[in-house]
């Protein structure tokens, strides 16, 4: 019987890393929802110093992962604008 996901308060997914290539690439991703926010989600497989295995988890709120690449793309902006300005002083 497949249901669809429905998508609730402090509940959500995560699926394996298909794309994992490095050791210290997330196992697993996914995404959540806690208090009406919406968050990307990581979790990396981990042994302790004692040789206890543990699991890591990481959440990174969606609209931050945004924000943050719109930060990258400003200053990608910025430094090309900087190139462009040093042109004009090209003699031909």
């Amino acid at each position: 019987m497949n249901k669809q996901y429905e998508k609730r308060d402090n509940e959500g997914v995560m699926f394996q890393n298909d794309k994992r290539q490095e050791d210290w690439h997330p196992h697993y991703r996914g995404e959540v929802t806690i208090g009406g926010v919406d968050y990307w989600v990581s979790e990396t497989e981990a042994t302790s110093k004692k040789g206890v295995a543990y699991r890591k988890l990481k959440f990174k709120a969606k609209q931050e992962a945004g924000r943050q690449a719109v930060r990258e793309a400003r200053q990608i902006v910025e430094t090309v604008r900087f190139h462009d300005d040093n042109l004009e002083d090209v003699p031909f």
